[in-house]
């Protein structure tokens, strides 16, 4: 009977001391454990751009021994112009070009079939350029009148008459100034071959060939001024599209003209600056990297 007393008693002095733990345990205060967590952060959907490729007309020279790289032009295949002209109907097309009814392959005289040095070579971008027609169209179409195009042809009598007899404009900067003259009457698809214009043209074309090669391509009138990159730019622009327009286009010969645009393009392209634009003086590590302007010309010649 003693036996049962007191393993009751100890059953209950074991509950009682729970029950004064468990009671302890509720009062105190409970103690914030920062809680990590982790977990692979999936990255956000990127749009799948798609980068335009552009194609070029330039080749790299294998690497010389220095960090320098070594830039070349190719002028083995001629890339399409990516400027867009709109398609204009033209029902009298002007003499200048046959009598027929469309340009054909030549210039000749007929229905557009003629035997001249092929209308249908000049690149789309200038090829309204050479029809009074279209010149005419245009201009009536967005407002202009026939005024216009005497208001031109008048302007390049004038420069005509005020060439020097080496074939250059001005007194000073005359490299730039040749360069912006020649643009003037190539811009009216005046070439060499022209019968109003031609020889005026020729003479322009000469002078500045000829100051290329004999400055292994570079066109400037005084290379210790740094401001003659702009010129450089603006005469390989002219010799560029005298180029193509005399050559390639009416297959006209002009002496080492081809070879004044590989000598001046190339050092163009090699005189580029390292940030990608073209800086004073052709400086290729300059702090402020060139400008605008100075680009926007060398541009326009590549």
């Amino acid at each position: 009977m003693s036996t049962i007393t007191s393993l009751i008693i100890a059953l209950l002095l074991m509950v009682l001391v729970g029950l004064i733990l468990w009671i302890i345990a509720m009062n105190l205060p409970a103690k914030n454990i920062p809680q990590l967590v982790s977990y692979n952060g999936t990255p956000e959907s990127e749009e799948n751009l798609k980068q335009k490729k552009v194609q070029t007309q330039i080749e790299r020279k294998p690497a010389a021994p220095s960090a320098s790289m070594s830039k070349v032009i190719a002028a083995n295949t001629s890339s399409p112009t990516a400027i867009p002209i709109p398609e204009i109907d033209v029902p009298d097309p002007s003499t200048d070009f046959g009598d027929g009814n469309d340009f054909g392959d030549g210039w000749g005289d007929g229905d557009g079939s003629g035997a001249g040095g092929g209308f249908g070579n000049i690149p789309t971008a200038m090829k309204k350029r050479c029809s009074k027609a279209d010149r005419l169209q245009r201009l009536t179409s967005s407002g202009g009148t026939e005024k216009c195009e005497d208001a031109v042809v008048a302007t390049l009598r004038w420069l005509k008459e005020e060439q020097n007899e080496d074939g250059s404009w001005c007194g000073q900067k005359q490299i730039g100034m040749t360069g912006l003259g020649l643009l003037t009457f190539l811009g009216h698809c005046e070439t060499a071959g022209s019968e109003e214009f031609g020889e005026t043209v020729l003479a322009a074309i000469t002078f500045l060939v000829d100051k290329a090669m004999k400055n292994n391509g570079k066109l400037g009138s005084d290379f210790k001024d740094n401001h003659w990159c702009y010129e450089h730019s603006i005469a390989v622009y002219a010799l560029a599209e005298a180029y193509t327009l005399c050559i390639k286009s009416f297959g006209e010969n002009i002496n080492q003209l081809e070879d004044a645009v590989m000598a001046s393009g190339q050092f163009l392209i090699n005189s580029q600056h390292q940030g990608g634009g073209w800086d004073y003086a052709y400086s290729e590590d300059s702090a402020r990297g060139g400008d605008v302007s100075i680009v926007g010309w060398h541009l326009q010649a590549l």
